[in-house]
């Protein structure tokens, strides 16, 4: 530990001695750049957060409506960029909330609409249908690039306002009108933001390496994992601790690789008797924790379409 932040002390002092190479602005983003590693680099060293070594009193969960995409990132961890076009049904939406809502005692504070791109599900308001009637008191929210949002008719806005959800855009550097999208939102009195941290226009990615053998440390990956307790999924009856399991079969199909899932890589809701069953397995190391590596993240990553390369996921 001590050997690492020697390292990156003088790392940070060559990137300051060398501004008269680079230029303030270029040697002010290497600094951004070289912290941001400083910091994932020294928290695979630091013991569990609290908030994930103790079981949470309460759970935000996400659906995943859309695998595939209409931007397609570099390194997408939903593997978008790969996935063929696929919805998760109404039907199937509505067994699941239906479950977790006889169980949940309050307990669910946060329902959100994921992808891929969940406007381009064609079924999307009888999904948000869906979630008001199974969890009116919840805060919901769909989270989308924001492309489809200003060619939604009139019926749209107003099923978002009944069924009360906010608007989150994650903000890349395409063409967004994203003025006359609140404005329109406005008008149906529904909230309408950017996401955290995607205030600006450029929008720079990170990636995390999956690690094709499996042989991290699942315990120390999980402490250092921002997803950790953090990134709840809910996907055809089972519940999991991240978007990257829920999707691994479109990464495995597409590059025929075998990162495999345990049964102990997920909740099954049918075997739930309470919700604490669950916030205790969300706060807790699972096998698939393996096959990422954590401390060997990257920041800093120009954002771009995916060329759909194994290297922007290894």
């Amino acid at each position: 530990m001590k050997k690492l932040i020697a390292n990156k002390i003088c790392r940070l002092k060559k990137i300051i001695t060398d501004v008269s190479i680079y230029g303030y602005k270029k040697t002010f983003t290497l600094l951004v750049k070289e912290m941001w590693a400083t910091f994932g680099n020294i928290l695979y060293y630091l013991p569990p957060p609290s908030f994930r070594k103790y079981k949470l009193p309460r759970a935000n969960i996400r659906l995943m409506i859309t695998s595939h995409c209409n931007l397609n990132c570099i390194g997408c961890n939903a593997f978008s960029p790969l996935a063929k076009e696929e919805f998760l049904s109404p039907k199937v939406v509505k067994n699941d909330l239906k479950k977790l809502s006889s169980i949940h005692n309050g307990k669910i504070q946060y329902i959100g609409l994921s992808g891929g791109e969940p406007l381009l599900h064609p079924d999307l308001l009888k999904i948000t249908d869906l979630v008001e009637q199974f969890f009116p008191s919840a805060y919901h929210e769909i989270t989308t690039n924001g492309i489809l949002l200003n060619s939604q008719n009139d019926t749209f806005w107003e099923n978002l306002k009944k069924n009360k959800f906010c608007i989150c855009i994650t903000r890349y550097p395409i063409s967004l009108p994203f003025n006359e999208i609140k404005i329109k939102a406005e008008k149906f009195q529904i909230s309408c933001y950017y996401g955290a941290g995607t205030d600006e226009n450029i929008r720079i990615m990170s990636k995390t390496p999956l690690n094709l053998k499996g042989n991290e440390n699942k315990v120390k990956m999980f402490r250092a994992c921002s997803k950790a307790n953090n990134c709840t999924f809910i996907h055809h009856g089972k519940i999991f601790q991240c978007p990257v399991i829920v999707n691994i079969t479109i990464f495995n199909d597409y590059f025929k690789t075998n990162l495999k899932v345990h049964k102990k890589d997920y909740f099954n809701l049918n075997s739930a008797k309470n919700f604490d069953q669950i916030l205790d397995f969300l706060r807790k190391p699972i096998p698939f924790c393996r096959y990422c590596s954590i401390h060997k993240k990257v920041y800093g990553i120009q954002w771009k379409k995916s060329e759909k390369q194994l290297s922007e996921w290894v």
